[in-house]
Order: structure tokens, then C-alpha cells, then sequence
């Protein structure tokens, strides 16, 4: 987890639109093969904005951005600090409480970051903080992935078995399910983290193709970060 450039002021967007050029021209191979889009990565989807064009290599997300907030600038932005799932509390449970599957709430920005840690700790993720809005929302990137798909016909297809083995392997149990993966609940007991909405979209594979998950909603159980947090603060490799 990174924190890169925490830049607020007006100068982003137009250094965000250079950027993007930039990137365009340059698109690194990996890219050209695997022809990927914006709406690969479901940019309309209810907790990010996404963009390909911003950093090469890289997906550049925004959370709570509404699509349509130009045309309706008072309609309320969803995931302001992204999504975390709605928990209920038990005594009787290992950490006091249970996740509701495939219910979810705005996150608290410590909630988001505890997210984030969680996610490079676990899934050998590098995802950064690249910046924080006036407004206080958070823009992260992370490296691309090809996603999964969830049709049989298309060459990611990726099956809610494959999916569960993955989990499995990667010493995931399951907490509670339904009818599928998406709104199943799994628990990691080695450090007490919970994890939700693990269907195909969340998972994609690298460049050496090996199968990642890349936007699970975790949440902590037994501490709110993991026992170490790789906090970069060197910004030389910034354009600030």
C-alpha cells in the first residue's frame, strides 16, 4: 500500500488528462493483447470510477463517483470511502460478529484503508493511494489484471468452482452461502478477516497468468490492520 502524491488541488485533472494521453500513445503491450476496456472493469459499477488511461500497467480507480452527477449535481454519491459489508453482532462468534452476505454500507475512510492494507497482505496486491479528492474521496490504483468472466462462452470465463478452489487453496473456509460464490461469506482464520462478493468479476489474472482477486470487500476481524503495512512514501517517481 502506497501513498503517492496526496495532491488536492485543481491541477490534478488537467495533469490526470496528460497523463492519460501519455499512456494512450504509449500503451504497453500486455494492454494491446488482451484489448481491454474501461467497461472490462465495470465502470459503471456502484463503488468506482474506473479509468485505463491514466498510468500505464495500472488501474486507476475513484470511489463514490456517480456518473451521472454532472446532469444531477445533488444526486448523492454511493461508496464515498468504498463499500463495506453490513456485520451483525454475536457473542457466540469468533469475533464478536458475522457478516451479512450481499449486504453492504458506505465505508469510514480508516475502513477503506484497513481494506486496502488487507488486500496487498493477503492477495499480493499492490494497490496505492494515489491521491485524495477535495472532497474527500480516495483515488487508488492497482496493477491490471485480465478479468474473469462470467459467461460460458467467452475465453475468461471463470466457473464459481474454480472460484471456491482458488479460495480454498489460498486457506479461505467458508462462512456462509447461499446460492452462489457472489453472495457467499468467507473467512480466513489465520488472521480473522472476512471476505464477500467473490464472483468472477473480482478476479482476473496477471501478465504470468496467475489467477488474483482484486476487489473483494474484506473486512477485519481480530485487528483492524495486518501486522505490517509496506506505508511508501517516496514520491521521486511522481510528476508533482
Amino acid at each position: 500500500m502506497g501513498f503517492a502524491g496526496q495532491r488536492t488541488d485543481g491541477r490534478r485533472a488537467s495533469e490526470s488528462r496528460c497523463l492519460k494521453q501519455e499512456a494512450q500513445r504509449e500503451a504497453i503491450d500486455v494492454e494491446k493483447e488482451w484489448a481491454l476496456t474501461d467497461e472490462d472493469f465495470s465502470k459503471k459499477g456502484g463503488e468506482h470510477h474506473v479509468d485505463l488511461g491514466v498510468q500505464s500497467g495500472r488501474v486507476d480507480k475513484w470511489t463514490g463517483i456517480d456518473l451521472q452527477e454532472e446532469e444531477n449535481p445533488d444526486k448523492s454519491r454511493p461508496y464515498r470511502h468504498g463499500s463495506a459489508s453490513k456485520v451483525a453482532l454475536d457473542a457466540s462468534f469468533p469475533n464478536g460478529g458475522f457478516v451479512i452476505p450481499a449486504e453492504y454500507k458506505d465505508n469510514t475512510p480508516v475502513g477503506y484503508l484497513s481494506r486496502i492494507a488487507w488486500q496487498n497482505y493477503l492477495f499480493d496486491d499492490d494497490m496505492r493511494i494515489e491521491s485524495i479528492t477535495e472532497d474527500g474521496r480516495f483515488h487508488i490504483s492497482q496493477p491490471i489484471l485480465r478479468p474473469g468472466s462470467f459467461s460460458k462462452d467467452s475465453p475468461n470465463y471463470l466457473s464459481e468452482e474454480a472460484i471456491e478452489n482458488w479460495l480454498f487453496d489460498n486457506g479461505w473456509e467458508i462462512d456462509y452461502k447461499e446460492s452462489s460464490v457472489a453472495h457467499a461469506v468467507y473467512y480466513h482464520p489465520e488472521t480473522g478477516v472476512y471476505a464477500a462478493d467473490a464472483h468472477a468479476g473480482n478476479f482476473g489474472w496477471d501478465v504470468d497468468g496467475k489467477l488474483k482477486a482484486f476487489d473483494l470487500v474484506l473486512t477485519p476481524g481480530k485487528q483492524l490492520f495486518p501486522p505490517s503495512v509496506p506505508f511508501q512514501t517516496d514520491h521521486s517517481n511522481k510528476n508533482t
